[in-house]
């Protein structure tokens, strides 16, 4: 009886923990290049971030600018460069996804250069 009861708790327990995983999100190869690059340059400030929005009907991966006046640039799981939605001398990008913070979604942050 105790072998039985031990048998459901454990059946229960994983049954309980498989439900609750989140679904995991895989970083393209040549995206962990890129963030890996970083790892090797020196420490930004503000550190670099980079995060996994949907745009255009596609995922894409925006990583922050690494300092004042730079720009702020997407990428598609390819690294095809995309846009730069915002950073530059002027803030506003390279002017060609002017409505990226309006009609992208947000989807996961995935990394900060937490050195």
């Amino acid at each position: 009886m105790l072998t039985r009861l031990v048998l459901f708790a454990a059946l229960m327990m994983t049954l309980i923990l498989t439900q609750c995983k989140k679904d995991e999100i895989v970083i393209p190869a040549c995206i962990q290049q890129k963030i890996d690059s970083i790892k090797q340059s020196p420490r930004a400030t503000p550190p670099v971030e980079v995060h996994l929005w949907e745009y255009g009907g596609r995922k894409v991966y925006l990583f922050s600018a690494p300092c004042c006046d730079q720009l702020v640039k997407v990428f598609d799981e390819n690294c095809n460069y995309v846009c730069a939605p915002s950073g530059g001398i002027t803030g506003y990008g390279d002017s060609t996804c002017t409505d990226f913070y309006q009609a992208a979604q947000h989807k996961a942050f995935l990394w900060r250069d937490d050195r």
